[in-house]
């Protein structure tokens, strides 16, 4: 089981490290600091889990969230 989830890991960072901040500026931004990416990974293990999104379209969900919540305040 532990394979398994880090595999699943691997392939979440593997994304993160590709991101783009023209696309996704807020999760970019989150994943330069080692609390921020951990919580990035936490937040699409559950959407990929969850929702039954691939891990790419979890990334954009979360990115689309933080837009509205950062511009409801």
């Amino acid at each position: 089981m532990e394979n398994l989830l880090e595999q699943f890991n691997t392939q979440i960072n593997a994304l993160l490290d590709e991101c783009v901040e023209s696309q996704t500026p807020t999760v970019c931004n989150l994943t330069s600091s080692n609390e921020g990416r951990k919580k990035i990974v936490e937040l699409v293990q559950k959407k990929v889990i969850k929702e039954k999104l691939t891990i790419a379209e979890a990334i954009i969900s979360i990115e689309m969230e933080f837009s509205v919540n950062s511009s409801d305040k």
